[in-house]
């Protein structure tokens, strides 16, 4: 067909690259306007922030936790083994409204800056919160390093765009404008307004991402009916899992045949080995969008800047349209991926090398021709990678702040200027 090596996918175009500068300078932008406001601002309650609307903090919401590895991972998930995954959706929404049922209506009537005072209150111990909160840190700092490297190692393969310039990019313009808005007090109360509204600019840069290639997708292959009879045909296309699951039946994600009719049904299965079962996603899914939501440093930190519990409520729970749209979309556009390179497989083939790399390799592949489109798929997949590394900074400079500097003896004696320097250092430091 017309699909193509590595060795011959086209390079980005100048257009591509001012689109794909536009939106970073765009983010930059917005993150440093809105920091300045914010140090202006420090000077209210060390908790309420009444500059922060709710519409920008369910949007921070949704870009906190969806990530570039959505953007890539899904996508993926759903083009090698099928569309169990879609019943995540599922498990994501019961898992939010038990924590605004649970939490988040608990942990705001505290009032606490990190999430880790409750340990010393519940316990009367400060070993215990001193302890959790060092714990969360090295995790943090784990999984924002794996946020931000790997759609910088998926892309790279792909896209002439190398490695190094990406981390440094990428890493640098988030430092910025998240060093510039903390201050001491800003800190206490979140230091949000430069995360909040970035990330929520950079939401809508998620979902057009994921919309180009998901129409582009569909119109290619001739309509969503058609998506789903290839991926149905080839085993793709059963939500409940009625036939074996595709990491029993295919070899090394490249056999293209349709299950056998004969395999039993296997959705409800309690079986540990099978890959996806419905058990399986929906508490996995249930419990971790519990958590996140309800009793995380930055669902925290931004829930706590609503002006009363009530909206505080509300805030998360108007983030699950958004946060279970963009993932049930990138599902589909696996789908589409595979509809479009449904008899010639670039895995089987090995113009890629991991099955991560698909989502990159398709857009290179087909819509390179349409200048400027890569470089909207390129802003949307580092818009991903910087709401986490932003809402990471924060935390991380929160929670040391709160748990960390505010203990040792010489704190009361710093200055506002040594105080903001140390924020600052924090935050750089964790990056």
């Amino acid at each position: 067909g017309s699909t193509m090596g590595l060795d011959r996918v086209p390079e980005f175009t100048a257009l591509d690259y001012v689109v794909f500068g536009l939106s970073l300078l765009a983010a930059l932008g917005v993150g440093l306007y809105f920091g300045y406001t914010g140090r202006k601002e420090s000077h209210k309650s060390l908790i309420v922030s009444d500059g922060i609307h709710m519409i920008p903090v369910v949007l921070s919401l949704i870009a906190s936790y969806l990530s570039a590895i959505l953007l890539l991972g899904t996508p993926a998930e759903v083009y090698a083994y099928g569309s169990q995954w879609f019943l995540t959706g599922i498990g994501a929404m019961l898992g939010t409204l038990t924590a605004c049922v649970i939490f988040v209506p608990f942990f705001y009537r505290l009032r606490i800056t990190s999430i880790f005072q409750y340990f010393e209150m519940r316990y009367r111990s400060r070993v215990v919160r001193l302890t959790s909160s060092s714990i969360y840190l090295i995790q943090q700092v784990l999984y924002m390093t794996v946020a931000l490297y790997a759609p910088v190692v998926a892309v790279s393969s792909v896209t002439p765009f190398p490695e190094w310039l990406a981390i440094i990019v990428a890493g640098g313009i988030c430092t910025v404008y998240t060093a510039f808005s903390l201050t001491p007090r800003c800190v206490v109360q979140g230091g949000l307004k430069a995360a909040v509204w970035t990330d929520a600019l950079q939401v809508f840069l998620m979902f057009g991402g994921v919309l180009l290639i998901v129409i582009h997708g569909t119109i290619e292959v001739g309509g969503i009916e058609e998506v789903w009879a290839r991926a149905s045909s080839h085993g793709r296309g059963q939500v409940f899992n009625i036939m074996s699951s595709p990491s029993k039946t295919l070899s090394n994600n490249v056999a293209w045949k349709p299950f056998p009719p004969s395999v039993p049904m296997r959705s409800f299965s309690f079986d540990v080995y099978e890959r996806h079962t419905f058990w399986k996603l929906i508490s996995f899914m249930w419990l971790g969008w519990m958590l996140v939501h309800g009793c995380n440093q930055p669902s925290l930190q931004r829930y706590s800047c609503m002006k009363n519990e009530r909206r505080a409520v509300v805030s998360v729970l108007c983030n699950i349209p958004g946060s279970i749209s963009l993932m049930l979309l990138a599902a589909f556009s696996g789908l589409v991926v595979f509809a479009v390179y449904v008899d010639c497989d670039p895995l089987k083939a090995g113009y890629i090398k991991k099955q991560d790399q698909i989502i990159p390799y398709y857009v290179m592949d087909k819509l390179s021709h349409l200048n400027g489109l890569p470089g909207i798929f390129l802003a949307a997949l580092f818009s991903g990678a910087l709401s986490t590394l932003s809402s990471g900074l924060n935390s991380l400079a929160a929670v040391t702040w709160t748990d960390g500097v505010m203990f040792t003896s010489w704190h009361p004696n710093l200055t506002d200027k040594q105080s903001i320097t140390i924020i600052k250092v924090i935050g750089k430091s964790s990056h």
